[in-house]
């Protein structure tokens, strides 16, 4: 039950940031917006937030993170990135509920496939797809 109270109020404060977004008309590039995955390594659910400006807030939540989080759990991993051709690149740091920052300068790449898929770089490479 304290795992559900948790993760409800991350949700809503992800789908209220991304609500406040502008309208992708106006957007600076194709990465705003809400993201899904399902993890290639434990098959955990993840959402991510890509916010508006040239240099974006990305906010990634794994409700099941069995490499980043002793005995799983969730994780959020927060940090900028810059776009520069089709790429969103930068570096998380990452919190795991109940044990705190367990990383720092964890990097990510991102590439855009088309207005809704985006691949993820690196050693366990993953597809995202658009939710809004």
């Amino acid at each position: 039950m304290i795992r559900k109270l948790t993760i409800l109020p991350l949700l809503a404060t992800l789908l209220l940031g991304a609500s406040l977004m502008p309208t992708r008309a106006d957007a600076a590039h194709d990465f705003t917006g809400v993201w899904t995955s399902v993890d290639p390594v434990d098959d955990s659910f993840q959402v991510m937030s890509v916010g508006f400006s040239d240099s974006p807030r990305v906010v990634l939540i794994d409700f099941n993170a069995t490499v980043a989080c002793d005995g799983g759990g969730i994780a959020i991993a927060s940090g900028r990135g810059s776009v520069s051709d089709g790429h969103l690149t930068g570096d998380f740091r990452v919190r795991c509920l109940g044990q705190g920052i367990v990383s720092t300068g964890v990097g990510f790449d991102f590439t855009l496939i088309d207005n809704e898929t985006l691949s993820e770089a690196g050693p366990n490479p993953n597809t995202w797809a658009r939710l809004f």
